[in-house]
């Protein structure tokens, strides 16, 4: 077994498995799929789908059943395109079959046949998709089918091609979970066979049909819907398909047992068996290396090919060509700890990941490379490296990974390209317009906006005083609040059970994409049991998240007025709108799913802004309470400068040093984000003399930034009047970083900092803070997550008497 394992191992440095796992794996001309028509009397009586065994350019593969017939049929194979009313194609008549001798028609055993075709098959045509791929939901799928005969509820003697719906898999489930059987399917998407017509139907494998999709107006033949028997197991996208980003079917998986068969038919020697049998439909020695798990099918075809020497030799080679190219490419890469074949620095990771590439870029520097598993980190601890590179266009890309996978490419936050582009003009002209400035009557909205949740919050507190209390639920529903009401004209009670339900939803979709984190970086972990059901798991959480929101889109809908656009979903609707009445409708969003693209933005907005800002807070409170005398400072100044009749308003900063000074001290010192927003290149290109490859990981280290001994003095101490200069006036250098910078820096700051102020400042203006009687001031060590949070904690709120007076409690503009 060792042997084996050793043998494994050299093949998957001999081979671009490795490429496969980091998603760069091309597809080449070696997959033929290929339609396989019986014909009788002109009538097409059915039609199946051939994989071509693409060296020999004469022979197919399909089932048994699909190459069966009686000598008046007539098979012809045909390839090609339909684009627009010019429907171009090639057949090929001079067929003859061989089946397997084995073959039973009833029990569908040894279902196996070989198709030879005498002129040589050739690429003339685009009939598979090549460098695009399918993208879900929803895209139209034609599948060519049979009529039935009302009369009889027999199969007619034509065939038609229906128009379909493909979702991926996992909706299908949800969507069609009450038919029998859809529990066993194994593809990763499937046709809903409902014709839109009448858009009834029932999810169901249709028997190695032909699958067409429509793409640019042009109808391509892409694979199989699906299969039933044993042999053409594995069809489109199936789980195990070696590449998880183009999606043609797998179909010689199950076919290893029938290569002596095949040989015997084709005539192949053993040398060509070794040589170009193995390559046959993308199963070379890297597709055959991730299937060891099943068999070590590999390693028992060549042991009876070659001799043990003779293998040596050859994976030998294979190993040091492998190895050469590796040390090339490590060359050109910024500085960093080799780590381990496959694994990488994986098994060295102790504690925390940000402080795991702080002490690497103490060693290495502050532009260092190291490899997760599959995943290529390079990261940036110098925050004018950070600055210079994240102003430049090639720097606002996003790395493909598992995660950016699952989200199909919706929102703003993962997205990149054009769509990234146009989504954040949008929203920043959007924001804007509902009060997320610094000036200007939608100021005075915003605030409005805000005061009125900082009110219901102080009024919670109130009712909770002088009584331990954990402020995180608290504060979640009141800063939720905010940013709902700016995108949805929405707002919870604080003990609304949706928002609870909603928040639940949240979390527990956090939590699972946790769970997959492993197979992030190493791809092939994904197969391990339970993974799958993480998946279903995070399906069934996204769909219940995308029908929450997908109410509020349909109640908008029904509200909607043009001419008055209440929130940023009706900026949305709006928009849409728009472009349906232009004509430009299909290429908004750069032709996503309309729904899905506002749900995606309003989960993306929901969550940045609110736990970003729920965790200052919740910081800025745990450092009061290990800093009493800040805490005093503070309280002293909101006292002389807003008095007692009333609270802080946004007017009041500027006179607000120490208040100001403070927050920015928390931000600094907690660093919620320690690794900002990890971009990718969108091309190749060099930085300080170092390659980086397009799509690797590039992580701004804002932590060490922060905590730079060479920028702060005394870092690691809480000291909030190093932000104040020798004339008392608040200073930030350019060094300070807590919302990113670049062209990809946080949409929401001017929202973080309205809220952080005006959340922090009314909460020690009304409220003494102590720790709990009994308890222990809580540990500054945070649990690193999404953000850096504290661990939970309470407190205990003392009020500070107010002076209201009859007139109301807000001072006239100006007076301070």
């Amino acid at each position: 077994m060792m042997v084996k394992f050793f043998v494994c191992l050299l093949l998957f440095f001999a081979s671009d498995v490795r490429s496969m796992l980091n998603g760069k794996f091309k597809l080449d001309n070696s997959t033929d799929v290929l339609t396989i028509k019986h014909v009788k009397n002109d009538v097409v009586l059915k039609s199946c789908v051939g994989f071509m065994i693409s060296f020999t350019r004469h022979w197919l593969v399909s089932s048994a059943f699909c190459l069966h017939s009686n000598p008046e049929d007539k098979i012809i194979v045909e390839v090609g395109i339909e684009d627009g009313n010019n429907y171009k194609v090639i057949h090929y008549n001079d067929t003859k079959a061989v089946i397997h001798p084995g073959y039973d028609e009833k029990t569908g055993k040894h279902d196996i046949g070989l198709l030879f075709v005498k002129e040589t098959i050739t690429d003339k045509f685009p009939y598979r998709l090549k460098v695009k791929f399918v993208h879900f939901p929803q895209m139209n799928g034609f599948v060519e089918s049979w009529n039935m005969d009302p009369a009889t509820g027999q199969k007619s003697t034509r065939v038609v091609y229906s128009l379909f719906d493909i979702y991926p898999m996992s909706e299908c489930k949800l969507k069609f979970a009450k038919f029998d059987g859809i529990a066993s399917l194994n593809e990763d998407f499937q046709v809903c066979a409902f014709p839109k017509e009448n858009g009834t139907g029932l999810c169901e494998p249709d028997s190695g049909a032909p699958l067409y999709v429509q793409l640019d107006k042009q109808r391509q033949l892409y694979g199989i819907v699906g299969t039933f028997n044993d042999i053409f197991a594995v069809t489109s996208g199936r789980q195990h398909h070696c590449d998880p980003h183009h999606r043609h079917p797998v179909i010689f998986t199950q076919l290893w047992p029938y290569f002596p068969w095949i040989a015997e038919i084709t005539k192949y020697s053993p040398l060509i068996r070794l040589k170009l049998l193995i390559p046959v439909h993308h199963a070379n020695i890297s597709r055959c290396i991730m299937f060891v798990y099943s068999g070590l099918v590999l390693w028992n075809f060549l042991a009876e090919e070659l001799s043990t020497k003779v293998l040596a030799v050859f994976l030998m080679v294979l190993f040091l060509v492998r190895l050469v190219q590796m040390l090339k490419e490590a060359s050109a890469l910024p500085p960093g700890p080799w780590g381990l074949p496959i694994l990488g620095s994986l098994p060295f990771l102790k504690g925390d990941l940000h402080l795991h590439f702080r002490d690497l870029t103490h060693k290495y520097g502050s532009l260092i490379s190291t490899r997760l598993g599959s995943q290529l980190i390079v990261v940036l601890s110098d925050y004018k490296m950070i600055r210079d590179a994240f102003r430049k266009e090639e720097f606002t890309g996003r790395p493909i990974t598992e995660f950016t996978t699952l989200l199909d490419g919706y929102g703003v936050i993962n997205t990149a390209g054009k769509l990234w582009k146009d989504q954040r003009r949008f929203l920043h002209d959007g924001l804007r317009h509902f009060g997320m400035s610094y000036i200007g009557s939608r100021k005075t909205q915003m605030e409005n906006r805000i005061m009125r949740e900082v009110e219901e919050f102080l009024s919670v507190l109130t009712a909770r005083k002088d009584t331990p209390i954990d402020l995180n639920p608290v504060l979640a529903v009141s800063l939720s609040n905010v940013i709902c009401d700016i995108l949805m004209s929405v707002r919870f009670s604080h003990n609304d059970e949706r928002f609870k339900r909603f928040m639940f939803l949240i979390d527990e979709g956090f939590k699972l994409f946790s769970s997959l984190e492993a197979s992030f970086f190493i791809p092939i972990l994904k197969y391990l049991p339970g993974q799958r059901q993480t998946r279903e798991k995070i399906a069934k959480n996204r769909a219940e998240m995308a029908q929450f929101l997908q109410e509020t889109i349909e109640e908008h809908r029904k509200s909607f007025d043009p001419s008055h656009l209440r929130d940023l979903l009706d900026t949305y609707l709006y928009e849409i709108q728009k472009a349906d009445e232009e004509g430009t409708g299909d290429h908004l969003f750069e032709g996503k799913d309309h729904d899905r693209q506002m749900q995606q933005i309003m989960g993306d907005l929901f969550s940045a802004g609110m736990e970003t800002i729920k965790s200052s807070l919740q910081w800025a409170v745990l450092f009061m309470l290990h800093h009493p005398e800040v805490m005093k400072a503070v309280q002293e100044e909101l006292d002389q400068v807003v008095g007692r009749r009333r609270l802080p308003k946004l007017e009041d900063l500027p006179y607000l040093p120490v208040t100001e000074s403070t927050m920015l001290e928390v931000l600094r010192i907690s660093s919620i984000v320690p690794m900002g927003t990890t971009h990718a290149p969108t091309r190749d290109l060099k930085l300080n003399g170092f390659h980086l490859p397009r799509h690797a990981q590039i992580v701004p280290l804002l932590h060490s930034v922060h905590m730079d001994p060479s920028l702060w003095h005394e870092p690691e101490r809480f000291n909030p009047s190093r932000f104040i200069n020798a004339e008392g006036k608040v200073v930030k250098p350019e060094y300070f970083l807590p919302f990113g910078v670049g062209r990809r820096m946080c949409l929401g700051e001017i929202l973080a900092r309205m809220e952080i102020f005006s959340f922090f400042s009314s909460l020690l203006h009304s409220f003494d803070i102590c720790v709990p009687t009994g308890e222990t001031l809580p540990s500054l060590k945070g649990v690193a997550g999404v953000t850096i949070s504290p661990n939970a904690f309470r407190v205990c709120l003392k009020p500070r008497p107010m002076e209201w007076d009859s007139m109301g409690t807000i001072r006239p503009a100006g007076s301070h």
